[in-house]
Protein backbone atom coordinates (compact mmCIF):
# COMPACT_ATOMS: atom_id res chain seq x y z
CA UNK A 1 0.00 0.00 0.00
CA UNK A 2 1.40 3.33 -0.90
CA UNK A 3 0.95 5.76 2.06
CA UNK A 4 1.64 8.80 0.02
CA UNK A 5 -2.13 9.72 -1.06
CA UNK A 6 -3.56 9.20 2.83
CA UNK A 7 -3.70 12.56 4.41
CA UNK A 8 -4.08 13.00 8.26
CA UNK A 9 -6.63 15.31 9.75
CA UNK A 10 -6.38 16.72 12.97
CA UNK A 11 -9.50 17.00 15.00
CA UNK A 12 -10.56 20.23 15.22
CA UNK A 13 -10.46 21.87 19.06
CA UNK A 14 -14.09 23.54 19.89
CA UNK A 15 -14.17 27.08 21.98
CA UNK A 16 -15.00 26.61 25.03
CA UNK A 17 -18.28 28.43 26.36
CA UNK A 18 -18.17 31.79 27.84
CA UNK A 19 -18.27 31.60 31.56
CA UNK A 20 -21.91 33.26 32.83
CA UNK A 21 -20.28 33.64 36.20
CA UNK A 22 -19.33 37.34 35.51
CA UNK A 23 -22.27 38.77 33.64
CA UNK A 24 -24.58 37.37 37.01
CA UNK A 25 -23.01 40.33 38.75
CA UNK A 26 -24.45 42.70 35.86
CA UNK A 27 -27.79 43.43 35.49
CA UNK A 28 -27.27 44.59 31.86
CA UNK A 29 -29.14 40.85 30.46
CA UNK A 30 -32.21 40.83 32.30
CA UNK A 31 -32.20 44.31 31.90
CA UNK A 32 -33.33 43.88 28.17
CA UNK A 33 -36.39 41.27 28.65
CA UNK A 34 -40.12 41.51 29.44
CA UNK A 35 -39.96 39.89 33.19
CA UNK A 36 -37.28 42.74 34.23
CA UNK A 37 -40.18 45.06 33.87
CA UNK A 38 -42.24 46.36 36.39
CA UNK A 39 -46.03 45.41 37.16
CA UNK A 40 -48.23 48.34 35.57
CA UNK A 41 -51.50 46.70 36.79
CA UNK A 42 -49.94 46.94 40.20
CA UNK A 43 -48.82 50.58 39.94
CA UNK A 44 -51.63 52.91 40.14
CA UNK A 45 -50.89 56.32 38.24
CA UNK A 46 -52.91 58.74 37.45
CA UNK A 47 -52.45 58.43 33.43
CA UNK A 48 -54.20 54.71 34.27
CA UNK A 49 -57.00 56.32 36.04
CA UNK A 50 -57.75 58.26 33.33
CA UNK A 51 -57.43 55.47 30.62
CA UNK A 52 -59.81 53.34 32.63
CA UNK A 53 -61.89 56.29 33.14
CA UNK A 54 -62.48 56.93 29.36
CA UNK A 55 -62.87 53.22 28.82
CA UNK A 56 -65.66 53.09 31.09
CA UNK A 57 -67.38 56.39 29.39
CA UNK A 58 -67.14 54.77 26.08
CA UNK A 59 -68.54 51.86 26.82
CA UNK A 60 -71.40 53.10 28.73
CA UNK A 61 -71.91 55.25 25.30
CA UNK A 62 -71.67 52.43 23.37
CA UNK A 63 -74.87 50.93 25.58
CA UNK A 64 -76.92 53.60 25.18
CA UNK A 65 -76.54 53.74 21.31
CA UNK A 66 -76.98 50.38 20.86
CA UNK A 67 -80.53 51.55 22.59
CA UNK A 68 -81.90 54.04 20.54
CA UNK A 69 -81.04 52.06 18.00
CA UNK A 70 -83.50 49.45 19.41
CA UNK A 71 -85.79 52.03 19.78
CA UNK A 72 -85.55 53.25 16.50
CA UNK A 73 -85.95 49.97 15.04
CA UNK A 74 -88.87 49.47 16.79
CA UNK A 75 -90.87 52.54 16.46
CA UNK A 76 -89.70 52.14 12.61
CA UNK A 77 -91.82 48.47 12.96
CA UNK A 78 -94.86 50.31 14.51
CA UNK A 79 -94.84 53.22 11.58
CA UNK A 80 -94.68 50.69 8.99
CA UNK A 81 -98.05 48.63 10.57
CA UNK A 82 -99.87 51.80 10.58
CA UNK A 83 -99.10 52.79 7.25
CA UNK A 84 -100.43 49.03 6.48
CA UNK A 85 -103.52 49.52 8.39
CA UNK A 86 -104.11 53.10 6.44
CA UNK A 87 -103.52 51.57 3.13
CA UNK A 88 -106.19 49.18 3.78
CA UNK A 89 -108.58 51.20 4.53
CA UNK A 90 -108.24 53.47 1.75
CA UNK A 91 -108.38 50.53 -0.70
CA UNK A 92 -112.01 49.63 1.16
CA UNK A 93 -113.08 52.90 0.44
CA UNK A 94 -111.83 52.62 -3.20
CA UNK A 95 -113.89 49.68 -3.20
CA UNK A 96 -116.99 51.19 -1.66
CA UNK A 97 -116.55 54.34 -4.00
CA UNK A 98 -115.96 52.49 -7.17
CA UNK A 99 -117.98 49.37 -9.20
CA UNK A 100 -116.82 46.01 -8.93
CA UNK A 101 -114.44 44.59 -11.37
CA UNK A 102 -117.28 42.22 -12.66
CA UNK A 103 -119.84 45.35 -13.28
CA UNK A 104 -116.48 47.27 -14.66
CA UNK A 105 -116.25 43.79 -17.19
CA UNK A 106 -116.94 44.70 -20.91
CA UNK A 107 -120.92 43.42 -21.34
CA UNK A 108 -121.20 40.98 -24.63
CA UNK A 109 -122.96 42.32 -27.69
CA UNK A 110 -126.13 41.48 -26.85
CA UNK A 111 -126.38 42.86 -23.45
CA UNK A 112 -125.22 45.94 -25.08
CA UNK A 113 -128.20 45.76 -27.67
CA UNK A 114 -130.65 45.53 -24.80
CA UNK A 115 -129.21 48.28 -22.84
CA UNK A 116 -129.89 50.97 -25.63
CA UNK A 117 -133.17 50.14 -25.99
CA UNK A 118 -134.71 52.82 -23.89
CA UNK A 119 -136.40 51.22 -21.07
CA UNK A 120 -139.89 51.94 -19.77
CA UNK A 121 -140.44 54.23 -17.25
CA UNK A 122 -142.39 53.17 -14.24
CA UNK A 123 -141.53 54.27 -11.06
CA UNK A 124 -142.54 50.74 -8.46
CA UNK A 125 -139.20 49.07 -10.15
CA UNK A 126 -136.43 51.84 -10.82
CA UNK A 127 -133.19 51.98 -9.14
CA UNK A 128 -133.64 54.19 -6.18
CA UNK A 129 -130.39 55.68 -6.83
CA UNK A 130 -131.17 56.15 -10.65
CA UNK A 131 -134.64 57.77 -10.44
CA UNK A 132 -134.95 60.59 -12.82
CA UNK A 133 -138.40 62.35 -13.03
CA UNK A 134 -138.32 65.13 -15.89
CA UNK A 135 -141.97 66.00 -15.50
CA UNK A 136 -142.07 66.07 -11.64
CA UNK A 137 -140.98 64.72 -8.14
CA UNK A 138 -143.26 62.52 -6.27
CA UNK A 139 -143.60 64.98 -3.81
CA UNK A 140 -145.66 67.06 -6.63
CA UNK A 141 -147.04 64.19 -7.26
CA UNK A 142 -148.90 63.72 -3.55
CA UNK A 143 -149.43 67.58 -3.70
CA UNK A 144 -151.09 67.47 -6.68
CA UNK A 145 -153.27 64.32 -5.85
CA UNK A 146 -154.40 66.45 -2.75
CA UNK A 147 -155.29 69.42 -4.54
CA UNK A 148 -157.55 67.19 -6.75
CA UNK A 149 -158.80 65.34 -3.83
CA UNK A 150 -159.65 68.69 -2.02
CA UNK A 151 -161.61 70.17 -4.75
CA UNK A 152 -163.21 66.97 -5.91
CA UNK A 153 -165.26 66.97 -2.35
CA UNK A 154 -165.66 70.38 -3.16
CA UNK A 155 -167.46 69.66 -6.29
CA UNK A 156 -170.79 67.45 -6.98
CA UNK A 157 -171.10 67.24 -10.47
CA UNK A 158 -168.53 69.28 -12.69
CA UNK A 159 -165.93 68.63 -15.30
CA UNK A 160 -163.77 71.20 -14.91
CA UNK A 161 -162.49 71.63 -11.46
CA UNK A 162 -163.50 75.06 -10.18
CA UNK A 163 -160.75 77.63 -9.25
CA UNK A 164 -157.73 75.19 -10.35
CA UNK A 165 -156.11 74.20 -13.56
CA UNK A 166 -156.20 70.56 -12.70
CA UNK A 167 -159.44 68.02 -14.21
CA UNK A 168 -159.67 64.04 -13.74
CA UNK A 169 -160.85 62.13 -16.89
CA UNK A 170 -161.88 58.34 -15.54
CA UNK A 171 -163.93 56.03 -17.35
CA UNK A 172 -166.78 53.65 -15.87
CA UNK A 173 -165.62 51.10 -17.92
CA UNK A 174 -161.87 51.53 -16.88
CA UNK A 175 -162.21 50.65 -12.94
CA UNK A 176 -162.50 46.64 -13.99
CA UNK A 177 -159.69 46.46 -15.74
CA UNK A 178 -156.66 45.58 -14.20
CA UNK A 179 -154.43 48.28 -15.16
CA UNK A 180 -156.16 51.58 -14.55
CA UNK A 181 -154.67 54.55 -14.68
CA UNK A 182 -156.04 58.09 -13.49
CA UNK A 183 -154.17 60.83 -15.41
CA UNK A 184 -154.15 64.69 -14.09
CA UNK A 185 -153.46 67.07 -16.57
CA UNK A 186 -152.38 70.53 -15.60
CA UNK A 187 -153.37 73.19 -18.58
CA UNK A 188 -150.67 75.63 -17.00
CA UNK A 189 -147.33 73.94 -17.07
CA UNK A 190 -148.53 71.45 -20.10
CA UNK A 191 -147.72 68.00 -18.08
CA UNK A 192 -149.33 64.72 -17.38
CA UNK A 193 -149.03 62.61 -14.24
CA UNK A 194 -149.90 58.60 -15.25
CA UNK A 195 -149.85 57.41 -11.74
CA UNK A 196 -151.59 53.83 -11.02
CA UNK A 197 -155.09 53.60 -9.38
CA UNK A 198 -153.92 51.81 -6.64
CA UNK A 199 -150.97 54.18 -6.05
CA UNK A 200 -152.91 57.18 -5.69
CA UNK A 201 -154.65 55.63 -2.32
CA UNK A 202 -156.18 53.21 -1.01
CA UNK A 203 -159.79 54.87 -0.04
CA UNK A 204 -159.59 58.27 -1.69
CA UNK A 205 -162.79 59.34 -3.67
CA UNK A 206 -163.03 59.51 -7.14
CA UNK A 207 -165.93 60.97 -9.28
CA UNK A 208 -166.39 58.62 -12.54
CA UNK A 209 -168.12 59.89 -15.69
CA UNK A 210 -171.43 57.62 -16.72
CA UNK A 211 -173.04 57.24 -20.03
CA UNK A 212 -175.21 60.39 -19.20
CA UNK A 213 -172.41 62.76 -18.41
CA UNK A 214 -173.62 62.41 -14.86
CA UNK A 215 -170.69 61.86 -12.06
CA UNK A 216 -170.93 59.01 -9.79
CA UNK A 217 -168.77 59.11 -6.16
CA UNK A 218 -166.68 55.80 -6.56
CA UNK A 219 -164.28 54.87 -3.98
CA UNK A 220 -161.72 51.65 -3.91
CA UNK A 221 -161.08 48.86 -1.62
CA UNK A 222 -158.07 48.97 0.43
CA UNK A 223 -155.49 47.01 -0.59
CA UNK A 224 -152.60 45.19 1.32
CA UNK A 225 -148.83 45.80 0.79
CA UNK A 226 -145.98 44.03 -0.84
CA UNK A 227 -142.71 45.92 -0.86
CA UNK A 228 -139.59 44.29 -2.44
CA UNK A 229 -136.12 45.53 -1.20
CA UNK A 230 -133.25 44.77 -3.57
CA UNK A 231 -129.95 44.71 -5.16
CA UNK A 232 -129.87 43.97 -9.03
CA UNK A 233 -131.81 40.92 -8.41
CA UNK A 234 -135.04 43.28 -8.27
CA UNK A 235 -135.24 43.55 -11.69
CA UNK A 236 -138.60 42.92 -13.51
CA UNK A 237 -140.27 41.11 -9.95
CA UNK A 238 -142.42 43.96 -9.31
CA UNK A 239 -143.95 43.62 -12.78
CA UNK A 240 -143.86 39.67 -12.26
CA UNK A 241 -144.82 39.43 -9.00
CA UNK A 242 -147.97 42.22 -9.48
CA UNK A 243 -149.37 39.24 -11.90
CA UNK A 244 -149.04 36.40 -10.21
CA UNK A 245 -150.88 37.15 -6.58
CA UNK A 246 -153.72 39.55 -8.19
CA UNK A 247 -155.19 42.92 -7.23
CA UNK A 248 -155.41 42.15 -3.37
CA UNK A 249 -151.59 42.63 -2.90
CA UNK A 250 -149.86 45.94 -4.13
CA UNK A 251 -146.24 45.06 -4.99
CA UNK A 252 -143.93 48.17 -4.63
CA UNK A 253 -140.40 47.43 -5.64
CA UNK A 254 -137.02 49.06 -5.13
CA UNK A 255 -133.74 47.97 -6.12
CA UNK A 256 -129.87 48.96 -6.22
CA UNK A 257 -127.85 47.25 -9.22
CA UNK A 258 -124.45 46.75 -7.68
CA UNK A 259 -125.51 47.61 -3.68
CA UNK A 260 -124.39 45.91 -0.65
CA UNK A 261 -126.89 43.86 2.00
CA UNK A 262 -126.27 47.66 3.68
CA UNK A 263 -127.59 50.16 1.15
CA UNK A 264 -130.63 47.57 0.42
CA UNK A 265 -131.68 47.88 3.91
CA UNK A 266 -131.63 51.36 4.48
CA UNK A 267 -133.91 52.18 1.77
CA UNK A 268 -137.35 53.16 2.80
CA UNK A 269 -137.03 52.90 6.59
CA UNK A 270 -140.35 55.18 6.90
CA UNK A 271 -142.63 53.04 4.31
CA UNK A 272 -141.77 50.18 6.36
CA UNK A 273 -142.40 51.32 9.42
CA UNK A 274 -145.78 52.32 8.48
CA UNK A 275 -146.51 48.55 7.49
CA UNK A 276 -148.84 46.56 9.71
CA UNK A 277 -149.20 42.36 10.29
CA UNK A 278 -150.81 42.07 7.22
CA UNK A 279 -148.53 43.57 5.21
CA UNK A 280 -144.82 41.63 3.90
CA UNK A 281 -141.24 42.67 3.37
CA UNK A 282 -139.24 41.02 0.92
CA UNK A 283 -135.40 41.30 1.03
CA UNK A 284 -133.78 39.89 -2.14
CA UNK A 285 -129.59 40.38 -1.45
CA UNK A 286 -126.16 39.22 -0.90
CA UNK A 287 -124.89 39.33 -4.95
CA UNK A 288 -122.26 41.63 -3.77
CA UNK A 289 -121.05 40.82 -0.81
CA UNK A 290 -117.58 40.31 0.25
CA UNK A 291 -117.56 40.42 4.03
CA UNK A 292 -119.76 37.39 5.58
CA UNK A 293 -119.28 39.46 9.38
CA UNK A 294 -120.56 42.51 7.90
CA UNK A 295 -123.42 41.20 6.15
CA UNK A 296 -124.37 38.79 9.27
CA UNK A 297 -123.88 41.64 11.74
CA UNK A 298 -126.33 44.52 9.22
CA UNK A 299 -128.96 42.03 9.12
CA UNK A 300 -129.51 41.15 12.67
CA UNK A 301 -129.57 44.75 13.14
CA UNK A 302 -132.09 45.24 10.50
CA UNK A 303 -134.37 42.51 12.53
CA UNK A 304 -134.25 43.93 15.06
CA UNK A 305 -135.96 47.28 14.33
CA UNK A 306 -137.99 45.62 12.73
CA UNK A 307 -140.93 44.40 14.07
CA UNK A 308 -143.95 45.46 12.85
CA UNK A 309 -144.40 43.65 9.62
CA UNK A 310 -143.59 40.25 8.32
CA UNK A 311 -140.37 39.80 6.49
CA UNK A 312 -139.59 37.44 4.05
CA UNK A 313 -135.68 36.85 2.88
CA UNK A 314 -134.49 35.08 -0.10
CA UNK A 315 -131.67 32.78 -0.86
CA UNK A 316 -128.18 34.53 -1.79
CA UNK A 317 -127.64 33.31 -5.49
CA UNK A 318 -124.49 31.76 -6.44
CA UNK A 319 -121.13 34.35 -5.48
CA UNK A 320 -117.66 33.76 -6.10
CA UNK A 321 -116.00 35.40 -3.41
CA UNK A 322 -117.97 33.47 -0.43
CA UNK A 323 -118.94 30.11 0.50
CA UNK A 324 -122.41 30.52 -0.25
CA UNK A 325 -123.82 27.72 1.54
CA UNK A 326 -122.29 28.58 5.05
CA UNK A 327 -123.98 31.93 4.34
CA UNK A 328 -127.04 30.71 2.91
CA UNK A 329 -127.18 28.31 6.94
CA UNK A 330 -126.65 31.76 8.56
CA UNK A 331 -128.76 33.48 7.03
CA UNK A 332 -131.56 30.73 7.65
CA UNK A 333 -130.53 30.39 11.06
CA UNK A 334 -131.17 34.24 11.71
CA UNK A 335 -134.65 34.00 10.62
CA UNK A 336 -135.58 30.98 12.68
CA UNK A 337 -134.95 33.50 15.67
CA UNK A 338 -137.51 35.76 14.87
CA UNK A 339 -141.07 35.20 15.10
CA UNK A 340 -141.99 37.53 12.23
CA UNK A 341 -139.22 36.08 9.43
CA UNK A 342 -139.21 33.75 7.05
CA UNK A 343 -136.55 32.59 4.72
CA UNK A 344 -137.76 30.18 1.29
CA UNK A 345 -135.25 28.42 -1.04
CA UNK A 346 -134.73 29.35 -4.34
CA UNK A 347 -132.23 27.12 -6.07
CA UNK A 348 -130.13 30.23 -7.00
CA UNK A 349 -126.69 28.94 -4.95
CA UNK A 350 -125.87 26.81 -7.90
CA UNK A 351 -123.56 28.61 -10.29
CA UNK A 352 -125.03 26.70 -13.39
CA UNK A 353 -128.87 27.10 -12.26
CA UNK A 354 -128.18 31.08 -11.59
CA UNK A 355 -126.44 31.67 -14.78
CA UNK A 356 -128.34 30.30 -17.52
CA UNK A 357 -131.61 30.02 -15.93
CA UNK A 358 -131.98 32.56 -13.74
CA UNK A 359 -135.47 34.92 -14.74
CA UNK A 360 -137.81 36.87 -12.33
CA UNK A 361 -140.61 34.51 -12.96
CA UNK A 362 -138.25 31.37 -10.32
CA UNK A 363 -138.19 33.81 -7.36
CA UNK A 364 -141.67 35.21 -8.06
CA UNK A 365 -143.28 31.98 -8.07
CA UNK A 366 -141.26 30.45 -4.52
CA UNK A 367 -142.15 34.33 -3.22
CA UNK A 368 -145.98 33.91 -4.39
CA UNK A 369 -146.41 30.13 -2.69
CA UNK A 370 -144.57 31.67 0.88
CA UNK A 371 -147.18 34.42 1.08
CA UNK A 372 -150.04 32.39 0.19
CA UNK A 373 -148.81 30.06 3.05
CA UNK A 374 -148.28 33.07 5.72
CA UNK A 375 -151.80 34.79 4.77
CA UNK A 376 -153.29 31.23 5.28
CA UNK A 377 -151.42 31.00 8.74
CA UNK A 378 -152.90 34.53 10.00
CA UNK A 379 -155.69 34.27 9.19
CA UNK A 380 -156.11 30.42 10.81
CA UNK A 381 -154.65 31.96 14.37
CA UNK A 382 -157.41 35.28 13.66
CA UNK A 383 -159.96 32.44 13.68
CA UNK A 384 -158.44 30.04 16.32
CA UNK A 385 -158.17 33.21 18.58
CA UNK A 386 -162.06 34.14 18.29
CA UNK A 387 -163.07 30.34 18.65
CA UNK A 388 -160.50 30.42 22.08
CA UNK A 389 -162.44 33.15 23.34
CA UNK A 390 -165.75 32.33 22.76
CA UNK A 391 -165.17 29.35 24.59
CA UNK A 392 -163.86 31.27 27.86
CA UNK A 393 -166.93 33.87 27.52
CA UNK A 394 -168.96 33.58 31.15
CA UNK A 395 -172.21 31.65 31.24
CA UNK A 396 -175.50 34.53 31.66
CA UNK A 397 -177.78 32.56 34.39
CA UNK A 398 -181.32 33.05 32.74
CA UNK A 399 -184.78 33.22 34.40
CA UNK A 400 -187.99 31.70 33.64
CA UNK A 401 -188.84 34.83 31.55
CA UNK A 402 -189.28 34.87 27.93
CA UNK A 403 -187.44 38.46 27.34
CA UNK A 404 -183.72 36.70 28.90
CA UNK A 405 -184.45 33.52 26.74
CA UNK A 406 -184.69 35.51 23.39
CA UNK A 407 -181.78 37.59 24.78
CA UNK A 408 -179.34 34.50 25.23
CA UNK A 409 -180.88 33.14 21.54
CA UNK A 410 -179.45 36.59 19.76
CA UNK A 411 -176.21 36.28 21.39
CA UNK A 412 -175.62 32.75 20.65
CA UNK A 413 -176.69 33.19 17.22
CA UNK A 414 -174.83 36.66 16.52
CA UNK A 415 -171.58 34.84 17.81
CA UNK A 416 -172.30 31.96 14.99
CA UNK A 417 -173.28 34.90 12.40
CA UNK A 418 -169.33 35.81 12.86
CA UNK A 419 -167.90 32.30 13.00
CA UNK A 420 -169.48 31.72 9.56
CA UNK A 421 -168.22 34.78 8.21
CA UNK A 422 -164.72 34.51 9.01
CA UNK A 423 -164.39 30.96 7.65
CA UNK A 424 -166.27 32.88 4.33
CA UNK A 425 -163.42 35.13 4.91
CA UNK A 426 -160.53 32.69 4.81
CA UNK A 427 -161.83 30.15 2.12
CA UNK A 428 -162.64 32.26 -0.80
CA UNK A 429 -160.01 34.70 -1.21
CA UNK A 430 -157.83 31.64 -0.81
CA UNK A 431 -159.52 29.65 -3.24
CA UNK A 432 -159.53 32.49 -5.86
CA UNK A 433 -156.00 32.96 -5.71
CA UNK A 434 -154.21 29.45 -5.49
CA UNK A 435 -156.95 28.72 -8.57
CA UNK A 436 -155.33 31.49 -10.39
CA UNK A 437 -151.59 29.93 -9.38
CA UNK A 438 -152.17 26.17 -9.08
CA UNK A 439 -149.64 25.60 -11.89
CA UNK A 440 -147.02 27.75 -10.44
CA UNK A 441 -146.48 25.27 -7.70
CA UNK A 442 -144.53 23.12 -9.71
CA UNK A 443 -141.08 22.83 -9.81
Amino acid sequence: MEFGNITYRKPQRSSSLQDMSDLNSSSTLFDATVASLPNASLYESQNNIDLNEKINKLSSDLLIAHQEIDNLNSENTSLKLEIEKYQKIIKTFKKITTYSSCNTTPASVNKRRQTLQIPEQNLLCTPINRIEMSECSINEIKDKEQELVNNIEKTDSSNHLPNTSCHIHLEKEDIHKEHTEVIATDTNTNTSLNTPKTQLGNTLPYYIREKNDNYKLATFKMRRKIIVIADQQGRNICKTLQKLIGDNFLVTCYWKPGAKIQEVLQTEKNEICKLTKNDYVVVLGGVNENNPYEFEFCIRSWLYSVTNTNVIFTEIPYNRNLNIGKLNYVLRFICTSFTNVSFINTNGSKPFFHQYTFTPYIPCRFLLREILRLDYKLKFELYQNIVISSKFTPLQTTSTQTDNIEMVDTCTQSDDILKDNIIEEITPRHENMTHSGKNLFRI
